[in-house]
């Protein structure tokens, strides 16, 4: 059994490239703002949709954030897509100590979740206790299944989709080059089960 998990993970390393930045909607255009956390009565959730060209492992998520007082923090959710919404969480990050200069923000991917080309995921973002947080960005939207879309929700109610602009986000990962998927999320696993 050793030498079967030697494999796997000789395989699953031999098929990777080095890290490369899979999505980036910050050239998309426009300079916009998005409350996240308690802002005006409500609390607030944003989250943006992206769809990988290829098979990838996730390495690193960046988003462009300030806080109203130093020390905000938010909770950043890497999601699966339920039917064009934002779906089960696969991974949650912390990001601490935001100041209330604009900057970006980087996370590690600790997991490292294999995500398939060519389907959308979510990055969702809300803030941590009682910080007020901007997200920046506002990149042109589109409602294309492979463009950004945006997501929103008050109060933890229904997510709304569509609104014009998407958040901006920069999402590293490497890619995987020749999975075959005939287990789903497990490329590495899929390539030796199907030979």
């Amino acid at each position: 059994m050793r030498g079967l998990w030697f494999v796997l993970i000789s395989v699953a390393a031999a098929g990777q490239t080095t890290d490369a930045v899979i999505w980036d909607t910050t050239g998309l255009g426009l300079n916009g703002e998005s409350p996240v956390g308690v802002w005006d009565g409500a609390v607030w959730q944003r989250g943006v949709g992206f769809t990988p060209e290829s098979a990838c492992v996730l390495t690193s998520i960046a988003l462009p954030l300030s806080a109203v007082r130093a020390g905000g923090a938010v909770a950043v959710v890497l999601a699966s897509d339920d039917h064009d919404y934002p779906g089960a969480p696969i991974e949650e990050f912390t990001i601490r100590g935001i100041g209330t200069e604009r900057r970006f923000y980087t996370v590690d991917s600790g997991k490292r979740p294999v995500l398939r080309g060519q389907t959308r995921y979510w990055i969702l973002v809300a803030a941590a206790g009682e910080s007020r947080v901007t997200w920046y960005g506002a990149g042109l939207n589109s409602t294309s299944y492979y463009g950004p879309v945006d997501a929103f929700r008050r109060n933890n109610g229904a997510w709304a989709i569509g609104n014009p602009y998407a958040d901006d986000v920069i999402i590293r990962g490497k890619k995987i080059s020749g999975a075959a998927w005939g287990m789903p999320g497990r490329p590495e696993v899929s390539r030796l089960v199907s030979k």
